[in-house]
């Protein structure tokens, strides 16, 4: 079993004679809201590096749409400082409302609805600092695109399960909030159907920021829909949008959500209730996977994100080993939510892991990072 000691960390100071000052495998964390700690099968020791206290913004620059801070800070408190000045981070991890940290968030590689529109959080990650496995302090990326030279250390340190480095700050993109939000709700007979509809309405000139399929009920499945634009527009877009699921035969109950405050609730209700694998995979993929799949009773579809191009399944212990084994026939790879930080919580494909233990011996020679194997 592990035997864990955690850390406080608040300084790039303490963080280097950490490393020079002890010599088990450090683990960074934030405040652990993707983490189950209740279990282990590793052995040895490991140091919990605990930067929940390394928090602030550092530099913000509405005019540049850059905002700097520190590994420990929270989503929240950065998204509340970019709506002071009609700013936000559009690909809204999930975890916000549990105090997920940058760092964390980062280091998952977790997106949220609007990665459909805007794209991933991989693409807002502009520079990153951080120290690596010699006790180095690195600066990766730039501010600047056309100043970014090298390798791009900013793409790597995103999913990299706290494997790669320790990060201390990181500067993200940021983009003007929408001037208004409406969505629209549809319940629908079958998975197939809310993949139909979805391509549907991408296929047509509207303003889709997200869309996300619901597995309320196995039957019934709630296909969501979420428009951006100037509040004039939006009830045209929802009755063009309506027009549309009509031309096309479907049958289903129609709801449009114009209420602000209601229709952001809609959109919040996400987190990790029971034991969640997120899978990415496109939309073909998916029905073929979820055919595949049956009706195990250890496995259930709870969301899909991105018109089904991320798939979020709340699994038994023995549905586990079942998805583990139906991801792998498809060379699918799934991140189980919560995870045991000293196991690599990935279920199906894994060769990936073998470029990146290549990559991490680099940056690592010691060995002070948990492996990827």
């Amino acid at each position: 079993m592990v035997s864990s000691e955690i850390v406080r960390i608040e300084n790039v100071e303490a963080l280097q004679r950490l490393f020079h000052e002890q010599p088990h495998q450090i683990l960074p964390v934030g405040n652990r809201t993707k983490l189950d700690l209740t279990q282990s099968s590793a052995t040895g020791s490991t140091v919990m590096c605990d930067l929940s206290a390394w928090a602030g913004v550092t530099i913000y620059d509405p005019s540049e749409f850059l905002i700097t801070a520190q590994a420990g800070t929270r989503l929240s408190d950065i998204q509340a400082r970019l709506a002071e000045y009609g700013q936000f981070l559009p690909c809204d991890p999930p975890g916000i409302e549990a105090g997920a940290t940058l760092g964390g968030a980062v280091a998952s590689g977790l997106n949220g609805p609007g990665r459909l529109l805007y794209g991933s959080l991989r693409d807002f990650v502009m520079e990153v600092v951080f120290v690596d496995g010699l006790g180095n302090l690195v600066h990766g990326g730039g501010k600047v695109v056309k100043n970014a030279a090298g390798f791009d250390f900013p793409k790597l340190m995103v999913g990299s399960l706290g494997r790669m480095g320790v990060m201390t700050e990181i500067t993200l993109k940021v983009l003007p909030k929408p001037q208004c939000l409406a969505s629209c709700r549809l319940t629908l007979a079958s998975l197939d159907e809310c993949y139909a509809v979805s391509q549907t309405l991408l296929g047509q000139p509207l303003p889709i920021a997200a869309i996300d399929f619901l597995m309320t009920a196995p039957t019934e499945p709630t296909l969501q829909v979420r428009f951006a634009g100037p509040a004039a527009s939006l009830p045209k877009v929802l009755e063009r949008a309506k027009s549309l699921v009509d031309a096309a035969g479907v049958e289903g109950q129609w709801t449009a959500i114009t209420d602000s405050a209601e229709e952001q609730r809609l959109w919040n209700e996400r987190g990790f209730a029971g034991a969640q694998v997120r899978v990415g995979v496109d939309g073909p993929h998916l029905l073929e996977l979820q055919q595949s799949l049956g009706e195990d009773a250890g496995i259930e579809l709870t969301r899909c994100t991105g018109a089904g191009t991320e798939a979020w399944y709340r699994c038994s212990v023995k549905g586990l080993e079942t998805l583990d084994h139906a991801l792998s026939a498809a060379k699918l790879t799934g991140l189980k939510i919560p995870f045991c930080p000293y196991q690599l919580p990935l279920l199906g494909d894994r060769q990936w892991t073998v470029g990146a233990t290549r990559v991490q011996r680099a940056m690592d020679p010691a060995q002070r990072f948990l492996a990827y194997n």
